[in-house]
C-alpha cells in the first residue's frame, strides 16, 4: 500500500454510495475500512498521506429509515433479571462447592494413588481432584474414558453417578447454560452492544482513580474508536464488578486449554462437543441459550406470548428504561450509552411511550409557564 490520500478516499466513499451491488453493505464496507486507516495511521503513519482526513460520518442518517429494535418493557426486564440472578445464584453455588470439596482432600494422596478402584469415586471432591490433577482441570471426553485400554471405565462410571460430564463439569468451570445468565446481567446494565459484551477481556475492571469503593468497566466497540466505559459501586451481590470476579474465578481453569487468540476473553467455556474447543463462546451458542433460557423459566411478555428475547435487545431495552429514569434527559441518557452525539441516543429511546412522556413533561413546563406569566402580569395590574 502505498500514500492513502483524501481524494482517493473520498472517492472511494462515492463509489461506495452509487455501485449498487455494494449498496447494501456500504455502511459495513466504510467501517472496515475506516478502522484500518485508523490503525495504519497509528501503526504505520508512513504508509499514509500527512494530511489525510477521514470522514466523521461518511452516510450521515444511514439508519434513519431503519424501525427501531424490540425492546422489552420494564416489568419483562425485571422478569429476565429475576431469572437470570436465580441462575446465578445456582452456578456460583455449584462452584463453590466444587471449591470447598477439593479444599477438604489431601491431593497429593489421590494424585498418588494409580488404582482408581482404592479410591472413593461417590465422593465428589476425590472425583474433581482426579479430573484436575490426571486432566488439567476439565473434564475428559466420554471416548478418552471408554477407550479400550485406558483403565478408566470406573471414571466413567463415576460420572455418570454424579450426574454425567456436564453436572460435574459445572463444579469446576463455566458451561454455556451458565455463562448466559451472567452476560444477561452484565449486559443489562453496562449497555454494551451484543458482540462487544461477547468479546469482553480479562482486564476489563479497574479501579476508579477518583471515586473510592468504584470500579471501571472497559469495553471495545467495533464502529468506535473510542473505549466504552461505566463504573459500577462494588458492593452488591449482582453489580456487575462481582459478576465479573465470579466469572473470572470460574473460567480460570480453561484459559491454558484455551486457544491463544481467546486466552485474554472474559467469557470463556468448553462447549463438550466432538471437536472440543475450549474459547471465547461463540454467537449462535449464545442465540441458542438465549432461546433455552426463556423456555426453562417461561419467560413471558406482557401480553402473555413466549419472551423475544436476545443479548442485542438488553442495550436498547437498559437505555430505554434509563432514559425514562432519567427523566428523559438525551444528554445524561447518551452519556451512559457512551454515544458521540445525542442523535444517535434519540434513535435508541424513539419510541411511542417516551415520546407520549416527552409531550406531557412538554406540556407540563409549558402550562408552568403561562402560570407564571399570566402571575407576572396579575401582580403588574395589582402594582399599578
Amino acid at each position: 500500500m502505498r500514500d492513502v490520500d483524501t481524494a482517493v478516499l473520498r472517492a472511494f466513499i462515492a463509489s461506495l454510495d452509487t455501485k449498487p451491488w455494494v449498496k447494501a453493505t456500504r455502511h459495513g464496507a466504510w467501517s472496515c475500512i475506516k478502522q484500518l486507516i485508523a490503525w495504519l495511521q497509528r501503526n504505520r503513519p508512513e504508509l499514509t498521506h500527512s494530511d489525510l482526513d477521514i470522514p466523521f460520518n461518511a452516510f450521515p442518517r444511514k439508519n434513519a429509515e431503519t424501525p427501531p429494535r424490540a425492546v422489552l418493557s420494564r416489568n419483562e426486564m425485571e422478569r429476565v433479571l429475576a431469572a437470570a440472578r436465580a441462575d446465578i445464584t445456582a452456578s456460583w453455588a455449584v462452584f463453590q462447592a466444587g471449591c470447598a470439596a477439593l479444599a477438604r482432600l489431601d491431593r497429593a494422596a489421590i494424585a498418588a494413588e494409580d488404582d482408581l478402584a482404592r479410591l472413593d469415586l461417590d465422593d465428589i471432591g476425590v472425583l474433581l481432584a482426579i479430573i484436575c490433577d490426571r486432566f488439567g482441570g476439565i473434564v475428559p471426553p466420554t471416548r478418552v474414558m471408554s477407550k479400550p485400554g485406558a483403565k478408566l471405565w470406573r471414571l466413567h462410571f463415576a460420572m455418570l453417578r454424579h450426574g454425567a460430564n456436564l453436572k460435574v463439569a459445572a463444579h469446576l468451570y463455566m458451561m454455556p447454560e451458565t455463562i448466559v445468565p451472567y452476560m444477561i446481567a452484565i449486559g443489562a446494565q453496562t449497555y454494551a452492544n451484543a458482540e462487544a459484551l461477547r468479546l469482553l477481556r480479562r482486564d476489563c475492571m479497574s479501579e476508579h482513580l477518583l471515586l473510592d469503593g468504584r470500579v471501571l468497566v472497559t469495553w471495545s466497540k467495533g464502529r468506535s474508536s473510542r473505549e466504552q466505559r461505566r463504573s459500577f459501586l462494588k458492593d452488591k451481590s449482582f453489580s456487575v464488578p462481582t459478576l465479573i470476579e465470579q466469572v473470572l474465578a470460574m473460567t480460570a481453569a480453561l484459559i491454558p486449554h484455551a486457544r491463544p487468540e481467546d486466552r485474554d476473553r472474559l467469557f470463556l467455556i468448553d462447549n463438550m462437543n466432538s471437536s472440543r474447543i475450549v474459547g471465547v463462546i461463540p454467537n449462535y451458542l449464545v442465540s441458542a441459550h438465549v432461546r433455552r433460557f426463556v423456555k426453562r423459566h417461561d419467560l413471558r411478555d406482557d401480553l402473555g406470548r413466549p419472551l423475544q428475547l436476545s443479548i442485542a435487545a438488553l442495550r436498547a431495552s437498559g437505555l430505554t428504561l434509563a432514559h425514562e429514569r432519567l427523566g428523559h434527559d438525551i444528554l445524561k441518557t447518551q452519556a451512559l450509552a457512551n454515544h458521540a452525539t445525542p442523535d444517535t441516543t434519540q434513535r435508541y429511546v424513539d419510541r411511542p411511550l417516551v415520546r407520549q412522556a416527552q409531550a406531557i413533561a412538554v406540556g407540563a413546563l409549558q402550562a408552568r409557564f403561562v402560570e407564571i406569566v399570566r402571575g407576572a402580569g396579575c401582580g403588574n395590574t395589582r402594582t399599578a
